[in-house]
Parts: C-alpha cells; sequence; structure tokens
C-alpha cells in the first residue's frame, strides 16, 4: 500500500491506575524508572466501547444519540468534493470510533480501537494540526475523548466521561484529536505494535483511509500527549522517527526514557519542543529536575510556564496525578509552536 504524504505524519497519555505491568518494566536497561503513583481513580472499571466508524447501540439511549451524531457527521464528511479533491469544509463536530484491521493493541469486541475527535468547524482543505493522545494505565479511549455518561463497552455501565475532545476542541476548529486505545484497562503501559518500526505510520495511514473527513494534505504539525505510563508508546514514536512529530508533552508521565526524549528534542531544536508537567513529588519530579539539568548542560533554555520559546519546559502542576490532562490540555494545544514558518500557523 502506498502511504499518502499526509497519513505519514502524526499523541497525549493518561493514566488511570495500576500495578499489573509497571513503567519500570518498559524502561530500558540502565534507565532510571518508577512506577507511576498509587491510588489514582481509575476513569471507570468496565471495559472501552463501540467499533465501527459510526458507532451504534441498542437499548442505551446515551449511546443511540452518539451513534446517530456521528452518523450524520459522517455521511457529511464524506459526501464527494466538487473536482474530487477530498472533503471540504466546514464540517460539523463528531466523535468517530473506529476498529482498524491492524490495531497496536488487542482490544474486545464492543469497542473502538481508536477514537477521532473533530471539532466543529474543522476544514480538511486548510491547514490543520494532529494531536494524539497516549493514556497510561486502564485507560478507555471512549471515556477519554467523550463528555457526559459514557459506557467503555458496549451494554456495560455508563461513567463520567473526561471530556479530552472537547478541550482540544475549544482550543482552535483546526485539530484532529486522535486517541488510540493502548493496553485495555489493564496496569501497563506497553507500547504493543507502536514499539515496532514503521508501525506508527501505517497505523496512521490506517487511519486516514476509514476516519470520515480526514484530509489528504499532511498536517502543518504533528504533537503527542502523553500521560503516566502512556510515556513508554510516546517513545516508541520518537524513537523510530517514521512520524514527524514537532511537540512532546509529558503529563506527569517522565518515569523513564529521560535521555530518549532529550535526543529526540536536539535533533532539532529549534523546531521541536518537549514539555514536561509533573506534580511536584515522586518520580516524575526527580526526572524532570534532571531533563532540566540535561537541557543547561546543553545550552538550552529552559521555561517554567506554557508560555515562551524555550524548547524545554519543566513546570509544576497544581493539578492531581490524575486530572493534569484536563487541567493543561487546552492551554498546551493553544500555545504555539515554535518555527511556525515551518508549517501553515493554526488558527
Amino acid at each position: 500500500m502506498v502511504l499518502r504524504p499526509a497519513l505519514m505524519f502524526a499523541l497525549v497519555l493518561l493514566d488511570c491506575t495500576g500495578a499489573e505491568r509497571s513503567p519500570e518494566a518498559a524502561a530500558r536497561p540502565g534507565a532510571e524508572a518508577e512506577a507511576p503513583e498509587r491510588g489514582e481513580e481509575s476513569p471507570g472499571r468496565r471495559p472501552a466501547a463501540r467499533a465501527e466508524r459510526s458507532a451504534s447501540s441498542e437499548g442505551d439511549p446515551v449511546e443511540a444519540d452518539q451513534a446517530e451524531e456521528a452518523a450524520e457527521a459522517g455521511a457529511a464528511a464524506d459526501a464527494p468534493a466538487s473536482g474530487g479533491e477530498g472533503p471540504r469544509g466546514p464540517l460539523p463536530e463528531a466523535t468517530l470510533e473506529l476498529r482498524l484491521g491492524e490495531p497496536s493493541h488487542e482490544t474486545p469486541e464492543g469497542a473502538p480501537h481508536v477514537v477521532v475527535h473533530r471539532p466543529a468547524g474543522f476544514d480538511p482543505a486548510a491547514p490543520w494540526e494532529l494531536v494524539v493522545f497516549l493514556h497510561g494505565w486502564s485507560g478507555c479511549a471512549r471515556v477519554l475523548a467523550r463528555s457526559g455518561p459514557t459506557a467503555c463497552i458496549e451494554g456495560g455501565e455508563t461513567e463520567p466521561g473526561w471530556g479530552l475532545g472537547a478541550l482540544a476542541a475549544g482550543a482552535g476548529p483546526q485539530r484532529l484529536f486522535v486517541v488510540p486505545q493502548l493496553a485495555f484497562r489493564r496496569r501497563s503501559g506497553d507500547a504493543g505494535r507502536f514499539a515496532e518500526p514503521g508501525f506508527a505510520a501505517a497505523w496512521l495511514a490506517a487511519l486516514g483511509e476509514r476516519a470520515a473527513g480526514w484530509p489528504t494534505a499532511p498536517p502543518s504539525a504533528v504533537r503527542l500527549v502523553a500521560h503516566s505510563a502512556g510515556f513508554e508508546s510516546a517513545l516508541a514514536w520518537v524513537r523510530h522517527g517514521e512520524v514527524p512529530v514537532r511537540e512532546v508533552a509529558l503529563m506527569d508521565a517522565l518515569y523513564a526514557g529521560t535521555e530518549g526524549f532529550f535526543a529526540w528534542l536536539r535533533e532539532a531544536p529549534t523546531r521541536r519542543r518537549l514539555v514536561d508537567l509533573h506534580t511536584g513529588h515522586g518520580s516524575t519530579a526527580r526526572q524532570s529536575r534532571r531533563l532540566a539539568r540535561m537541557a543547561r548542560a546543553a545550552d538550552l533554555a529552559v521555561g517554567d510556564a506554557l508560555a515562551g520559546e524555550a524548547p524545554v519546559i519543566v513546570m509544576e502542576s497544581a493539578a492531581p496525578h490524575r486530572d493534569v490532562p484536563a487541567a493543561h490540555l487546552g492551554d498546551l494545544l493553544r500555545w504555539p509552536l515554535p518555527d511556525p514558518s515551518a508549517g501553515a500557523e493554526i488558527q
């Protein structure tokens, strides 16, 4: 399969709780690693829900409303554009739930392999950004992306959605927010098939073929956001390098891999940005201080807020571990990336 250029471009990581497999297990030999904070509340205790582009559910009025909304949005996005140049906008808001032929992780039936949130007014023909959110232990992509009562698995109990899709949409209309389902409701940060060279780019290509309204042009920027143990998947993406990531944001996620993330930044410090948020205690705070020392030793500026031009940001968050993504995602995405001449400016 020939991959379209737009699809060769590509996150945020989220955690819920856990101990079946700690981040130490995935750290490289000799890397400093510690387990995520214990006792954090999970976003839910039932598996994640729905598959296919337009979710469809029988019996549950909440899921039925979501399915109808997705079906209408998908039909609008799939309508042929004049001249055969691909979909055109502005498109309606939609949350798309998809099953892929080759997912990154095993996921049960009735749960999506990936959730895509498209903001209202998104225009596939205009410059756009791709934001990939990588969750941590016990994560459910559906619950993370959606707002309001959400069943993680078809027929399961509903629980409060984290609303990350809406937060991303609030930062601007030209961003697609993508949440891959990583280790499904397991206390594990395993990167799955994202650890395989070339898989992330192929996965994005497959996603672009399935998701209604996906642009044909490449994104002007790819931003990875990782929460907690999601750092393992983020490391896999930047190590292989087939997806041109411009920003990595670690949301209380720097348990290990400090050298790997810093090496990625140093390859192009004027075009890339490494953002590290921590809660001020535990192993993520220690690794954050270590990252700051490494940056200063390399004569790279280190900022302490989501503002300015520093290529490295090390910032303490007042939010508890579980709430760091919700507390900072909107501000992060509103903050312009460095070197705007490298791609069209996002409104």
